[in-house]
């Protein structure tokens, strides 16, 4: 299966270098040796970019992820996790102090593991009996919220063994829940955490703690199929009395939220309604999160708008179209262009991913920004 997505990828390649003859049309080698960045993240205090650089691993006959470092003052980058399981999905403790991610490292399951910026030994913190799917730091670093799904039944593991392992197509889901853990108890040793919500009336998707940590709020869908996509309603848990409130409920998906910085407020990407949801581009909405009218902040902007956070300078998206980023700067205030960049805004750093066409090929860059001015080579980011 490797080697026939590599031949697939080659024979793109190659078809687009003979449309554009170039003296530096890469080899087959060169090909079979292209190395892709994304999943970027700048650690808090500024001092760190978190990145991850896929590979092809041809001893496994398998796609290795691993994760690197670039220090925004040293302008030096190096590699952080090795080994023969892929490591992703890195993100930053509010302290900077710890990086997490995401990796098998020899086990069966995905766990969340952290390591030092510094490097050393990466430290399991879950001992989840199915694969993490995604995580979230606390503000105050103080506790780690993941989505996993439910463990597998007694019953399905001894089918399993008695006949080999298949699933019944729309009839035996497996919803995925949220579960928190101490991030200082699990340093000690791995743990399953607490689970916070279960059942079967609902998959959750996305999720964000709220900036006191006191709630998250996700979305979730019926069930995880794909074709219910559309019933992603948007929910707030609240840790203290671990009730379940349901904050927007309409039809089309409405998924993705994220917090104002005071609290008050959620934003979300919503179809507003629209039952043929699949059509149309989606939109920005908030929401207080008492619930209440909805307030839709994209009605001028006729592209796709993907929310990436909202912080104090306002609420960044991006368009699909040479991905320039916009920030409707203040309530009921249209959206505007804040550079050719998608990514992470973090003050006056701003990550972003750029992908150059040379000879016909595309290769990502991870390219960091501050003041406007990108740091490392400007010929590559501008």
């Amino acid at each position: 299966m490797m080697k026939r997505s590599l031949l697939f990828q080659i024979l793109f390649a190659v078809t687009a270098l003979a449309a554009q003859p170039d003296p530096e049309v890469p080899t087959i080698e060169d090909l079979l040796h292209l190395k892709t960045v994304g999943s970027a993240f700048i650690s808090p205090d500024g001092k760190w970019v978190a990145y991850t650089v896929n590979e092809a691993d041809f001893e496994q006959d398998a796609y290795i992820t691993q994760i690197w470092l670039a220090g925004t003052e040293t302008k030096t980058s190096f590699q952080l996790t090795r080994g023969q399981d892929s490591a992703s999905n890195p993100k930053w403790s509010p302290d900077s102090r710890w990086l997490a991610f995401v990796s098998k490292r020899g086990g069966e399951k995905k766990q969340i593991f952290v390591i030092r910026p510094a490097g050393g030994e990466a430290v399991a913190l879950t001992a989840s009996e199915s694969d993490v799917s995604d995580y979230e730091w606390a503000p105050d670093d103080k506790r780690i919220v993941y989505t996993a799904s439910e463990p597998e039944s007694d019953y399905l593991k001894e089918r399993a063994e008695q006949v080999g392992d298949f699933e019944v197509v729309r009839r035996e889901y497996r919803f995925s829940h949220l579960w928190s853990l101490d991030f200082e108890k699990a340093l000690e040793k791995p743990v399953k955490g607490q689970q916070h919500t279960n059942g079967t009336s609902f998959s959750v998707n996305n999720f964000a703690f709220s900036p006191d940590g006191s709630k998250i709020a996700f979305s979730a869908t019926v069930n995880p199929d794909l074709i219910h996509r559309g019933t992603s309603d948007i929910y707030l848990l609240a840790f203290g009395n671990q009730s379940i409130e349901k904050i927007v409920s309409q039809p089309g998906p409405d998924t993705n939220p994220h917090w104002s910085p005071d609290g008050s407020q959620i934003v979300f990407s919503t179809q507003m309604g629209r039952k043929l949801y699949y059509a149309w581009n989606n939109e920005l909405a908030v929401v207080s999160v008492s619930g209440g009218e909805l307030r839709v902040l994209t009605d001028d902007f006729d592209e796709m708008a993907r929310l990436v956070t909202w912080n104090p300078d306002g609420i960044y998206s991006s368009k699909p179209e040479n991905g320039h980023s916009f920030v409707p700067p203040r309530p009921g205030g249209k959206a505007h262009l804040a550079g050719n960049k998608t990514g992470q805004p973090h003050g006056r750093l701003f990550f972003f991913e750029r992908r150059r066409q040379k000879a016909g090929l595309y290769r990502s860059i991870a390219c960091l920004v501050e003041g406007g001015v990108p740091i490392g080579n400007p010929g590559l980011c501008s």
